[in-house]
Protein backbone atom coordinates (compact mmCIF):
# COMPACT_ATOMS: atom_id res chain seq x y z
CA UNK A 1 0.00 0.00 0.00
CA UNK A 2 1.28 3.29 -1.14
CA UNK A 3 2.08 6.48 1.60
CA UNK A 4 -0.97 8.90 2.11
CA UNK A 5 -0.32 11.72 3.34
CA UNK A 6 -3.60 12.87 3.92
CA UNK A 7 -4.62 8.86 5.75
CA UNK A 8 -1.36 9.72 7.50
CA UNK A 9 -2.20 13.33 9.02
CA UNK A 10 -5.74 12.12 9.56
CA UNK A 11 -5.09 9.32 11.44
CA UNK A 12 -2.70 10.72 13.39
CA UNK A 13 -5.30 14.37 14.27
CA UNK A 14 -7.55 10.85 15.69
CA UNK A 15 -4.73 10.59 18.23
CA UNK A 16 -4.61 14.08 19.34
CA UNK A 17 -2.30 15.54 16.97
CA UNK A 18 1.37 16.18 17.82
CA UNK A 19 1.93 18.91 20.59
CA UNK A 20 3.74 22.34 20.37
CA UNK A 21 6.50 23.65 22.21
CA UNK A 22 5.09 27.16 22.31
CA UNK A 23 2.20 26.45 24.25
CA UNK A 24 3.02 26.21 28.02
CA UNK A 25 2.72 28.46 31.03
CA UNK A 26 5.68 28.55 33.96
CA UNK A 27 4.13 29.26 37.02
CA UNK A 28 6.58 30.12 40.01
CA UNK A 29 5.72 30.71 43.81
CA UNK A 30 7.61 33.41 45.73
CA UNK A 31 8.73 32.74 49.03
CA UNK A 32 7.69 34.64 51.59
CA UNK A 33 10.28 37.54 51.71
CA UNK A 34 9.35 38.31 48.62
CA UNK A 35 6.03 38.37 48.61
CA UNK A 36 5.17 41.65 49.68
CA UNK A 37 7.69 43.28 47.46
CA UNK A 38 7.29 40.75 43.96
CA UNK A 39 4.23 39.41 42.25
CA UNK A 40 4.29 35.93 40.84
CA UNK A 41 2.51 36.41 38.21
CA UNK A 42 4.92 39.18 36.69
CA UNK A 43 7.28 36.45 36.02
CA UNK A 44 4.73 33.57 34.44
CA UNK A 45 3.81 36.92 31.97
CA UNK A 46 7.34 37.36 31.12
CA UNK A 47 8.60 33.45 31.19
CA UNK A 48 9.54 33.08 27.12
CA UNK A 49 11.10 30.06 27.14
CA UNK A 50 12.07 27.02 29.51
CA UNK A 51 13.06 23.00 29.46
CA UNK A 52 11.56 20.16 30.41
CA UNK A 53 14.46 18.26 32.77
CA UNK A 54 15.53 14.52 31.46
CA UNK A 55 15.24 11.74 33.72
CA UNK A 56 18.14 9.57 33.99
CA UNK A 57 18.55 6.08 35.94
CA UNK A 58 21.89 5.38 38.05
CA UNK A 59 22.76 1.98 36.96
CA UNK A 60 25.61 -0.49 37.98
CA UNK A 61 26.85 -3.42 36.62
CA UNK A 62 26.22 -6.82 38.52
CA UNK A 63 26.55 -10.32 38.20
CA UNK A 64 23.42 -12.78 39.68
CA UNK A 65 25.71 -15.30 40.30
CA UNK A 66 29.31 -16.08 40.42
CA UNK A 67 29.39 -16.88 36.92
CA UNK A 68 27.58 -15.32 34.81
CA UNK A 69 26.96 -11.97 32.77
CA UNK A 70 27.31 -8.76 34.00
CA UNK A 71 23.55 -7.09 34.04
CA UNK A 72 22.69 -3.32 34.51
CA UNK A 73 20.75 -2.48 37.86
CA UNK A 74 19.21 0.71 38.79
CA UNK A 75 20.35 2.50 42.28
CA UNK A 76 18.99 5.68 42.23
CA UNK A 77 17.47 8.66 39.74
CA UNK A 78 18.92 11.39 38.27
CA UNK A 79 16.96 14.76 37.22
CA UNK A 80 18.34 17.10 34.62
CA UNK A 81 19.06 20.68 34.93
CA UNK A 82 15.86 23.31 34.94
CA UNK A 83 16.18 26.77 33.46
CA UNK A 84 14.08 29.73 31.99
CA UNK A 85 14.48 32.80 29.91
CA UNK A 86 12.46 35.49 30.98
CA UNK A 87 11.97 39.04 29.73
CA UNK A 88 13.50 42.22 31.86
CA UNK A 89 10.57 44.47 32.46
CA UNK A 90 10.94 48.30 32.02
CA UNK A 91 11.43 48.92 35.54
CA UNK A 92 14.14 45.70 36.41
CA UNK A 93 12.02 44.01 38.52
CA UNK A 94 12.66 40.75 37.13
CA UNK A 95 16.55 41.35 37.09
CA UNK A 96 16.46 42.62 40.89
CA UNK A 97 14.14 40.00 42.57
CA UNK A 98 16.17 37.15 41.40
CA UNK A 99 19.26 38.88 42.64
CA UNK A 100 17.01 39.34 46.12
CA UNK A 101 16.22 35.62 46.12
CA UNK A 102 20.29 34.74 45.28
CA UNK A 103 21.10 37.20 48.00
CA UNK A 104 18.55 35.97 50.73
CA UNK A 105 19.88 32.27 49.84
CA UNK A 106 23.83 33.72 50.73
CA UNK A 107 23.75 37.06 52.23
CA UNK A 108 27.33 38.12 51.87
CA UNK A 109 26.85 42.37 52.99
CA UNK A 110 28.63 41.58 56.21
CA UNK A 111 28.60 45.18 57.40
CA UNK A 112 25.01 46.14 57.37
CA UNK A 113 23.82 41.85 57.70
CA UNK A 114 24.51 40.08 60.93
CA UNK A 115 23.46 36.84 59.57
CA UNK A 116 25.89 37.06 56.12
CA UNK A 117 27.32 34.20 54.91
CA UNK A 118 25.07 31.74 56.64
CA UNK A 119 22.74 29.93 55.26
CA UNK A 120 18.45 29.96 56.17
CA UNK A 121 16.47 27.17 56.26
CA UNK A 122 15.99 25.52 53.03
CA UNK A 123 11.75 26.38 53.67
CA UNK A 124 12.74 29.41 54.06
CA UNK A 125 13.81 30.26 50.62
CA UNK A 126 12.80 26.87 48.21
CA UNK A 127 8.92 26.95 46.77
CA UNK A 128 6.75 25.37 44.31
CA UNK A 129 7.00 26.03 40.46
CA UNK A 130 5.01 24.24 37.65
CA UNK A 131 5.09 24.38 34.26
CA UNK A 132 1.82 23.91 31.86
CA UNK A 133 2.29 22.28 28.49
CA UNK A 134 -1.54 23.58 26.63
CA UNK A 135 -2.70 21.70 23.34
CA UNK A 136 -3.49 24.23 20.66
CA UNK A 137 -7.35 24.50 22.03
CA UNK A 138 -5.48 25.99 25.13
CA UNK A 139 -6.52 23.20 27.54
CA UNK A 140 -3.67 21.48 29.60
CA UNK A 141 -2.06 18.27 28.56
CA UNK A 142 0.53 17.97 31.33
CA UNK A 143 1.36 19.47 34.37
CA UNK A 144 5.18 19.47 35.44
CA UNK A 145 4.98 20.30 39.17
CA UNK A 146 8.52 21.22 40.56
CA UNK A 147 9.68 20.57 44.35
CA UNK A 148 11.76 23.00 46.81
CA UNK A 149 12.75 24.88 43.88
CA UNK A 150 15.49 28.15 44.00
CA UNK A 151 17.21 29.95 41.56
CA UNK A 152 21.18 29.05 41.55
CA UNK A 153 22.30 31.41 38.67
CA UNK A 154 21.46 34.59 36.83
CA UNK A 155 23.46 34.41 34.03
CA UNK A 156 25.12 37.48 32.59
CA UNK A 157 22.94 40.39 30.09
CA UNK A 158 25.01 41.83 27.35
CA UNK A 159 24.88 45.28 26.40
CA UNK A 160 25.69 46.56 23.30
CA UNK A 161 24.56 50.41 22.12
CA UNK A 162 24.72 48.84 18.12
CA UNK A 163 21.78 46.16 19.04
CA UNK A 164 19.13 48.31 18.28
CA UNK A 165 15.28 47.07 19.20
CA UNK A 166 16.95 44.21 20.90
CA UNK A 167 14.62 42.91 23.88
CA UNK A 168 16.16 42.25 27.03
CA UNK A 169 16.39 38.27 28.11
CA UNK A 170 17.28 37.10 31.55
CA UNK A 171 18.44 33.27 31.61
CA UNK A 172 18.10 31.56 35.36
CA UNK A 173 19.08 28.11 36.37
CA UNK A 174 17.30 26.58 39.14
CA UNK A 175 17.99 24.04 41.39
CA UNK A 176 15.21 21.55 42.83
CA UNK A 177 14.57 18.15 44.69
CA UNK A 178 12.39 16.28 42.77
CA UNK A 179 9.40 16.78 40.41
CA UNK A 180 6.21 14.96 39.34
CA UNK A 181 4.09 14.45 35.95
CA UNK A 182 0.38 15.05 35.89
CA UNK A 183 -1.50 13.89 32.45
CA UNK A 184 -4.67 15.16 31.58
CA UNK A 185 -7.00 12.09 32.39
CA UNK A 186 -4.47 10.27 33.85
CA UNK A 187 -6.00 7.63 36.21
CA UNK A 188 -4.77 7.90 39.97
CA UNK A 189 -3.37 4.70 41.32
CA UNK A 190 -3.39 4.12 45.24
CA UNK A 191 0.10 4.47 46.92
CA UNK A 192 1.63 1.30 46.82
CA UNK A 193 2.28 -0.86 49.87
CA UNK A 194 5.15 -3.45 50.97
CA UNK A 195 4.77 -6.13 53.70
CA UNK A 196 5.58 -5.20 57.29
CA UNK A 197 8.51 -7.08 58.97
CA UNK A 198 7.84 -9.53 61.23
CA UNK A 199 8.18 -8.73 64.87
CA UNK A 200 8.29 -11.37 67.39
CA UNK A 201 5.83 -12.16 69.96
CA UNK A 202 6.57 -11.87 73.69
CA UNK A 203 7.53 -14.54 75.49
CA UNK A 204 6.52 -15.78 79.31
CA UNK A 205 8.94 -15.45 81.63
CA UNK A 206 11.60 -18.45 81.87
CA UNK A 207 10.92 -18.85 77.84
CA UNK A 208 12.37 -18.09 74.38
CA UNK A 209 10.94 -15.93 72.10
CA UNK A 210 9.67 -17.50 69.65
CA UNK A 211 11.70 -17.25 66.12
CA UNK A 212 9.49 -14.85 63.01
CA UNK A 213 11.84 -17.41 60.43
CA UNK A 214 12.63 -20.82 62.47
CA UNK A 215 9.92 -22.11 64.18
CA UNK A 216 10.64 -25.73 66.36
Amino acid sequence: MAFNIKDFTTRLAGKNGISRRTHFEFEIGLPAFLKNKYDAEHLTLLAVSTNLPSVTLDNVQLRRSTVSYKEPFPTNITFGNLSATFFSDGQGKTLTLFKDWLKYIFPVDFITNPSAFRLPYKSDYATTAIIKHFDPEGKVIVTYKFEEIYPSSVSDIPMNWGAFDDLVLLPVDFEYSTYSIERAGDIKYPTPTFPQPVVPKPAPNNQQPESPIFKP
